[in-house]
């Protein structure tokens, strides 16, 4: 994947970078914005940005209404599941991966959807360490890649997750908001989340968050080991490696989404009218 700082502009079309920034400002307004407004948002001209605009709107992406332009319809196609969810195992595919190699263990990729994490890899390690298959969902309270993105959540989402019993899955697993709290304070504390065989006896996991924009999780990646494999070494390792793997997984993430922000500046040179 490319970074911004690698950006060629000779390969670079300015009026799709034109086109996407103008979605983007529709996207990130509360309100319809007129040409006026979306062209002083996105520095370029009235004339352009009208042309954008038309354009956009004729494809589903933009809609006119009877005070400017807003998003569109059509937006949702980009915006869809499938589509975030590929974007996410694209960039994290190689360094789960390497991560399972290095470690011999188990490393998962989820993502949050309504009080689940749900599976989009489950590599396994040398030894098959999960009863969950890829496509299973989770608990968000007693598992790694749970508490790993309940960590970095506003207060009121966390409220809204936990505000009904949590379920008891092994004699060690979180059921009082008080300790869970507790426990997600220290994933802030130490970038990492500890399933200590809270969702399956036996099983000890090690998760972390990814973010997207304005460093909202995402996703999360967790190993998972046998318990009584684990010494004081070990220990240290997975929980530095699954932070390193994570942060790699990050700058990829940001690297995108710079590379889109970098691009945004390659306009045209003809000025604003």
């Amino acid at each position: 994947m490319e970074r911004a700082s690698e950006l060629d502009a000779r390969y670079v079309v300015k009026p799709v970078i034109g086109a996407l920034r103008v979605l983007e400002v529709l996207a990130m307004a509360n309100r319809p914005l007129t040409v006026v407004e979306a062209a002083q948002r996105c520095n370029l001209s009235k004339t352009t940005v009208f042309r954008y605009l038309k354009t956009l709107a004729a494809m589903g992406y933009a809609e006119q209404t009877a005070t400017g332009f807003s998003i569109g319809p059509s937006i949702h196609v980009l915006s869809s599941d499938d589509a975030r969810e590929r974007a996410i195992l694209s960039a994290a595919e190689g360094t789960i991966r390497r991560l399972c190699d290095a470690t011999g263990e188990t490393v998962n990729l989820a993502v949050p959807k309504g009080r689940r994490m749900h599976y989009l890899a489950i590599l396994d390690g040398r030894t098959r360490r999960l009863r969950a298959e890829t496509g299973d969902s989770e608990c968000l309270h007693s598992t790694a890649l749970g508490k790993a993105v309940l960590a970095y959540l506003p207060e009121a989402e966390i409220d809204n997750h936990l505000n009904t019993p949590l379920p008891r899955f092994t004699g060690r697993t979180i059921t009082s908001r008080t300790r869970l709290s507790q426990a997600l304070a220290r994933v802030r504390r130490f970038g990492y989340a500890l399933d200590d065989e809270e969702n399956d006896a036996g099983i000890r996991c090690y998760g972390a968050a990814l973010f997207g924009h304005g460093r909202r999780p995402i996703a999360a990646i967790s190993i998972s080991a046998l318990a009584a494999s684990i010494d004081a070494a070990a220990d240290i390792e997975l929980a530095e490696g699954v932070v390193t793997a994570a942060a790699d997984i990050n700058a990829r993430l940001a690297g995108a989404r710079s590379s889109a922000a970098a691009a945004a500046c390659l306009r045209s040179g003809r000025g604003r009218r």
